[in-house]
């Protein structure tokens, strides 16, 4: 509804790393999780915020609901 709350460079590194979202499979749920963890840390986001809006940019790209549950979870391990 309202998109994800993301500096727009954290989106369009994610964008770039995911791909086509047609062709995500789950084999692909680890790494695309790992790059989300990594582009919290790196820009400081709140770790607080980051899961949610990772799971509403996933949705929003297209992606499924079960890939999006599992990028949001592996950035809810960022310490």
């Amino acid at each position: 509804m309202f998109g994800p709350e993301l500096p727009d460079d954290v989106i369009a590194k994610f964008e770039a790393e995911v791909g086509n979202p047609e062709w995500v499979t789950s084999s692909d749920v680890v790494p695309i999780g790992k790059f989300a963890r990594d582009l919290t840390r790196q820009h400081h986001l709140d770790v607080s915020d980051a899961p949610e809006e990772f799971f509403k940019l996933c949705l929003d790209m297209g992606l499924s609901l079960s890939i999006a549950e599992s990028v949001m979870r592996s950035v809810r391990q960022v310490r």
